[in-house]
């Protein structure tokens, strides 16, 4: 090869070398395009009420101006003190939705301290009027063509639902509440008091309004807020027309529940004192549910007002009595049923739970509880010779501890003094564990004339 070819070739390679170095950190170029979306949001929605009212009965609540209305959160709606009988009192409420969500709402009368003294309410002989739309009252006798919603016990008695609706963004809705107290109403009632004050509550929540990427049923399950009732009694269910829901608080004393018709919610209360669940009359029907209560053995006291009613038992937790006939289911989830801190139970009459004879219902169901602390039994079910009518189910429990009384050694986990002739519905028992029976004799689950499995 002549050297100059062979110059040439190296000169060549060489080029070759230098445009493939000047190549290096380069793309190569394709066809683009390119679309940007601006602009996007994500923000959360507003859930945002207001309560007001008007104090002049003969003011057209439909047409007042704005400043004649007051918030209802910087003072008392009703605020007299000195009633009679033929006593009115009219208000006229304003609720409206001034955020940007959907909204469902529900108003109660919420007593505070003690609602009964010397045996009889003041609230028994107080009428309330509920007018939806409201309207100008200009003359007390405007409302004797108007029947009473009830009595204010019977408002009360529904955790006194006095109205309930919907309200979308920028909706309002003018009711006119008025208090009456009956012309009828004897000496008995004076110099007497409705608790120590009650308050006027707006609930409100969001409701299945507005859309998401598949429809409006996203929310359906949403609940109202926390709802603390603690008058004495804690509560007294008379007829219910809509499913009551309690969803918070705490009871410091005894507590009782005289249950006739309906549903009855309570979830994440405390009851300090034990509670008794109860009803003398056969047509009782409907569904209690009881979730993530916690319910805490009686002091020994039993029901301090009236200590000689049998079915409100000292010692006790919590204590059922119903009479044979009544339709009740009752449910209770996950709750836990204890003594106080640092209290040892002792005596015959200490269980957790008291299902006591005669009780009927359609089903009594315990799912996921916890029991301890328990002087003697943890569930314990007495035919005390009358017939039980009720399906008992124990499911997923857990029985820390029982018979905490050293000088009881009968105690059982869970103990059913039921002979077969008398018990004429199921019982299952699964999935739960036990823990110390603390010197018992007795068998972990021990109920006469039963010969089911349990594990």
């Amino acid at each position: 090869m002549k050297r100059s070819t062979k110059h040439s070739l190296i000169m060549s390679a060489l080029s070759l070398l230098l445009c493939a170095s000047m190549l290096i950190g380069t793309t190569f170029a394709w066809f683009t395009d390119s679309v940007t979306s601006t602009g996007n949001i994500i923000k959360s929605g507003t859930l945002d009420v207001s309560l007001e009212y008007i104090e002049d009965a003969k003011t057209d609540p439909q047409t007042a101006a704005d400043t004649a209305w007051k918030d209802a959160s910087e003072g008392a709606i009703f605020n007299y003190s000195n009633w009679e009988p033929g006593f009115v009192q009219t208000r006229h409420i304003k609720i409206e939705n001034e955020g940007t969500l959907a909204l469902k709402y529900k108003v109660n009368v919420i007593p505070t301290g003690e609602t009964e003294q010397d045996g009889v309410r003041l609230s028994d002989v107080i009428d309330v009027y509920y007018l939806d739309p409201g309207k100008a009252i200009n003359e007390r006798t405007d409302l004797d063509t108007l029947t009473p919603a009830g009595t204010l016990t019977q408002m009360l008695a529904g955790l006194g639902t006095s109205g309930t609706g919907t309200l979308k963004e920028g909706e309002k809705v003018v009711l006119t509440i008025a208090l009456k107290m009956q012309e009828s109403a004897g000496n008995e009632y004076q110099n007497k008091k409705l608790g120590d004050e009650f308050a006027v509550q707006l609930l409100a929540t969001q409701v299945e309004h507005e859309d998401d990427s598949f429809d409006d049923t996203y929310d359906k399950d949403s609940e109202y807020g926390a709802v603390e009732y603690n008058s004495k009694p804690w509560y007294d269910v008379g007829t219910v027309t809509d499913d009551v829901l309690i969803t918070s608080g705490t009871v410091e004393e005894y507590a009782e529940i005289n249950h006739a018709k309906g549903d009855l919610t309570i979830k994440n209360v405390t009851f300090k004192n034990g509670l008794t669940i109860y009803k003398n009359n056969t047509d009782t029907n409907g569904t209690v549910i009881l979730e993530n209560c916690t319910i805490m053995l009686n002091d020994g006291t039993g029901d301090p007002e009236f200590p000689g009613r049998t079915q409100h038992k000292a010692g006790y937790g919590l204590n059922l009595n119903l009479v044979n006939g009544s339709k009740l289911d009752l449910v209770f989830k996950k709750c836990t049923f204890t003594a106080p801190d640092g209290y040892t139970y002792t005596g015959s009459n200490s269980y957790n739970v008291y299902i006591g004879g005669g009780y009927s219902a359609n089903s009594i169901s315990f799912e996921g509880c916890n029991f301890e602390g328990s002087g003697k039994h943890g569930i314990g079910c007495s035919s005390e010779g009358a017939s039980a009518y009720y399906t008992l189910s124990v499911k997923g429990c857990n029985f820390k501890d029982w018979n905490n009384d050293p000088t009881i050694t009968n105690g059982a986990a869970i103990r059913g003094n039921l002979p077969a002739s008398d018990f004429n519905a199921d019982i299952t028992i699964s999935g739960n564990t036990f823990g110390n029976s603390n010197g018992s004799t007795q068998t972990t689950v021990a109920i006469d004339s039963w010969t089911g499995e349990w594990n």
